[in-house]
Parts: structure tokens; C-alpha cells; sequence
């Protein structure tokens, strides 16, 4: 609800703006009805669920990821994934996207359900996206140098094997 509504303050100013919603839920027919009362259906397209090679696909061609999430465990794995792709990240400022998402460097934060300041965000993305570029590159560099998935298997690694040094008593 509130990407429709930033959604609406966007596409007024900026006309070419075009928002790709993927994935599914329960909550995907009141979000099209939101979208058909708002007069969006030519700016909020409903793409469906994907997988893991068709967003290898999906996220390069992006400008912006946007994530409205009002709660999860870390950081996300979508949200991961975009900062990894290059995207620049506007995401809810909660719980520890704050670690990843490093406002102005990394990407940006907005409070939740806040739909003026995302759009804000979105548009200021929009205009200055050719200024952006370190940004893109900061993001990419955080999540290879932090969820580096070879240092990640690394510390399960270590966890298996000291796991097997542990002599268990029945």
C-alpha cells in the first residue's frame, strides 16, 4: 500500500516513472484494486512470482529496489540480492537494514508507511541517477565483502568440524 501510494506522488512528477511489483500474496487483489482506483494500472505493473535465474534477469535492468517491508530477520534476502545487482536500495529504516543500508552511501531509508518521504527518495534516485554511480558501487561492495557466500560456507565450515571434535555422552 504504501509503494501505491509514493506510486501516485511519483508518476505525477515524473512521467516515464514505471514500478515492477514481483512476487505474490495474499494481500495481491487489494493491492490491484488500490491500484485501479489510484489510475495506475499503466505505471504499477504486477510481474508475479519468479526464480533465482530470472532475477539474475531481472534486477540489472533496475533503477531503484524498493522494499516496504514492516518487518524482517536481518537483512533481506531480495534487498541482498539487489545491492549486490548494482540496484540502489530504498528500504524501510527498521530493525538492521540501517547495517547495510547506509543512507546516501549505500542506498536510502525511509520510516514505515511513510509514502511521501519513499516517494521523495524515489524521485530524487530519478533525477540524479547518472550522480548515483558510487553508490551502486558501494552497495555491490558491502555484500560481496560482508555475505560473501565462500565466506559464509567458511564459518559453517568451521562449525561442522568443531561440531565433530565435540565427544557426545549418552
Amino acid at each position: 500500500e504504501t509503494l501505491i501510494k509514493s506510486a501516485k506522488i511519483v508518476t505525477s512528477q515524473n512521467k516515464d516513472a514505471l514500478f515492477l511489483i514481483y512476487g505474490s500474496g495474499s494481500e495481491k487483489k487489494i493491492l490491484q484494486e488500490l491500484v485501479k482506483k489510484s489510475n495506475l494500472e499503466k505505471k504499477i505493473l504486477f510481474l508475479g512470482r519468479y526464480n533465482s535465474e530470472e532475477m539474475q534477469n531481472i534486477l540489472p535492468n533496475m533503477d531503484i529496489y524498493v522494499s516496504t517491508s514492516l518487518s524482517d530477520a536481518g537483512l533481506s534476502a531480495s534487498t541482498a540480492e539487489a545491492m549486490a545487482s548494482g540496484v540502489i536500495p530504498i528500504v524501510t529504516d527498521f530493525g538492521d537494514n540501517y547495517k547495510w543500508v547506509i543512507e546516501g552511501k549505500t542506498g536510502y531509508l525511509f520510516p514505515l508507511k511513510d509514502e511521501k518521504v519513499l516517494a521523495e527518495k524515489i524521485l530524487f534516485v530519478l533525477n540524479n541517477k547518472n550522480k548515483l554511480k558510487q553508490i551502486n558501487n558501494n552497495a555491490k561492495t558491502i555484500i560481496a565483502k560482508n555475505l560473501n557466500c565462500y565466506k559464509e560456507m567458511k564459518k559453517v565450515d568451521t562449525i561442522y568440524k568443531d561440531l565433530m571434535r565435540v565427544k557426545v555422552i549418552v
